[in-house]
């Protein structure tokens, strides 16, 4: 099978993202209102020193979620001049769900993975997917992910 480059791809980071004792969203993506994504993988990781679940689920909103922190995506593809159209933000309100892509009470000892490489999921010109914690946690803890996404062009 041949894959055709289609894209450009870009990986988004938050790193010791402090995550609260309330509903929220860990990482939000927003595409332009013009370049669809495509979603590949995510992964995120905590701190937690016990075995903790919490509640997760990747959704696709209806609703944008609000406040969080931006986060600057850096193309992989090698091409440095490359900036990405999509709006990404870390711990932001919870946003409204139209449908949930994958729902899992995670273990905070292992990460959390949704990998769907090389092929990915499609969001939609100005389409919002987010990793949702839609039950406040016991606990605040600290956590990290990693986004891989392309852009179509």
């Amino acid at each position: 099978m041949a894959l055709i480059d289609c894209g450009i791809d870009f990986t988004a980071a938050g790193d010791n993202v402090s995550v609260t004792t309330a509903t929220q969203c860990l990482v939000q993506l927003t595409a332009s209102g013009t370049v669809p994504c495509l979603i590949k993988k995510l992964v995120a990781t905590s701190n937690q020193s016990a075995s903790t679940l919490l509640q997760v689920r990747l959704a696709r909103l209806s609703a944008a979620g609000t406040g969080g922190t931006s986060v600057t995506p850096n193309a992989t593809s090698g091409q440095s001049s490359i900036t990405a159209t999509a709006t990404v933000l870390s711990l932001c309100t919870l946003g409204t769900s139209s449908f949930i892509y994958d729902a899992q009470q995670w273990n905070e000892f292992s990460p959390y993975e949704f990998n769907l490489t090389p092929s990915g999921f499609l969001v939609p010109p100005s389409g919002i997917i987010a990793l949702q914690i839609p039950v406040a946690p016991g606990a605040g803890f600290i956590a990290s992910y990693t986004l891989v996404y392309t852009e179509l062009r």
